[in-house]
């Protein structure tokens, strides 16, 4: 598949619903090629990443469970009906979200995805703790999610492919002479291992502030259901990287600070920070 075909795929069309999906089925092979294509850039010999690809094959644990093409759409996509919750006047008390009955939860699922089953979005967000139950109510735990185990390397495939995607597009752009899609990184070659603990508490309550300026920003851009103009998902994310782990450092608890997949016109954007 060539990128511009795979770009046609995820921009709507009459019947962008089949053709989104398609694009979900072409992730590994997109995911793949995207990786050799760097690999091959930074001088990498064809022969030897196939032998080692093989050789990481063979060593690898067999998944427990097939691939599932639509866990991309659910872990990327649904929580964006916690964002809607957060937002909307009437199902706020005091600027917070207030607790629904399920039928009012499905009913929010429905509105913000007309085209989906909102029984299967529901037990989704149930499950992976995006909402919970208080006294036969439902409330949103929180404004962000939390993947863990199969859910995070789902979440983690995407973002990755996602993003040796913007590094074509800018290697192409830059040949082309125009402008680059938003990235950066900071490093920091010998950090205090110390000081770690403390990086990654101030960069969870930074990032969390970043975040939430992005999703309002997402928010206020999104195409309403049913109108007729274009749109396409757009992400940022916000990770840490450090060897900590290596030195003995030990680690808190893991948590996503990360905008879901949305629908608008803002251009893609993506930050990393290390320091």
């Amino acid at each position: 598949m060539t990128r511009k075909s795979s770009l046609r795929k995820r921009i709507r069309s009459p019947n962008g619903r089949t053709q989104r999906r398609a694009a979900v089925r072409d992730l590994p092979r997109e995911f793949l090629e995207h990786s050799v294509e760097a690999l091959l850039a930074c001088g990498f010999e064809p022969e030897d990443l196939v032998r080692q690809f093989a050789d990481a094959c063979r060593k690898a644990r067999r998944p427990i469970t097939p691939w599932n093409p639509t866990n991309l759409q659910r872990i990327h996509t649904y929580p964006h009906v916690i964002t809607h919750w957060h937002r909307k006047v009437h199902l706020l008390d005091d600027g917070k979200p207030r607790a629904l009955l399920r039928e009012q939860v499905l009913n929010l699922i429905v509105e913000v995805f007309p085209d989906t089953d909102p029984t299967e979005i529901f037990n989704l967000l149930l499950r992976v703790g995006a909402i919970r139950e208080v006294a036969g109510l439902f409330i949103p735990d929180d404004r962000k999610l939390v993947l863990k185990g199969v859910d995070l390397w789902v979440h983690g495939f995407l973002v990755a492919s996602e993003y040796l995607k913007s590094i074509q597009s800018n290697v192409e752009r830059a040949a082309e002479g125009a402008g680059l899609l938003f990235e950066r990184a900071v490093l920091c070659p010998r950090y205090p291992v110390r000081r770690l603990l403390k990086l990654e508490t101030d960069m969870r309550a930074r990032g969390t502030s970043f975040a939430e300026e992005w999703d309002a920003t997402f928010e206020r851009a999104e195409v309403p259901q049913g109108s007729a103009e274009s749109y396409t998902p757009v992400m940022v994310e916000i990770f840490l990287s450090h060897g900590g782990q290596d030195a003995g450092v030990p680690g808190i608890e893991p948590q996503a600070v990360k905008l879901k997949g949305r629908r608008g016109k803002a251009q893609k954007t993506s930050k990393r920070e290390s320091s």
